[in-house]
């Protein structure tokens, strides 16, 4: 399976083989050099290189999916405990629909960042290469 490289990509790709290799000199390979200019293979195994790129995005993803569902775990319990100290009169019926009300905002931000996050990797997943 190939995946169809953007322009864009492609400009991306090129300028970090040549800022990170340090063997490539001007589109060439310093090591297969034997005389003769030898285009640089990283350059031309472009795919390789954007799933390396990609694959260290997705595990970014991955991180702050991670980070954003214990959140949302923290926010379940610190409803409950607001719940708790309500009905115990630690905390008056304005101050916990006020306190409730932002909880319940951020977590629903947080619901909707991580399906989005999910159908990324999830499309991410589709052009993997079959094993």
């Amino acid at each position: 399976m190939v995946l169809k490289i953007t322009p864009k990509q492609r400009v991306k790709i090129n300028a970090l083989v040549r800022r990170t290799c340090c063997n490539c000199r001007k589109g060439n390979c310093l090591l297969l050099d034997d005389g003769e200019e030898a285009k640089c293979v990283q350059l031309i195994s472009r795919y390789g290189i954007y799933n390396v790129a990609r694959q260290s995005e997705v595990q970014k993803l991955k991180q702050s999916l991670a980070t954003s569902e214990r959140r949302i775990k923290m926010i379940d319990k610190a409803i409950e405990e607001l719940f708790e100290a309500n009905i115990s009169g630690k905390v008056s019926d304005e101050r916990f629909v006020k306190m409730t009300d932002n909880y319940e905002k951020e977590q629903k931000e947080l619901l909707e960042l991580v399906a989005d996050g999910n159908k990324k990797i999830a499309g991410c997943r589709a052009y993997e290469p079959d094993a």
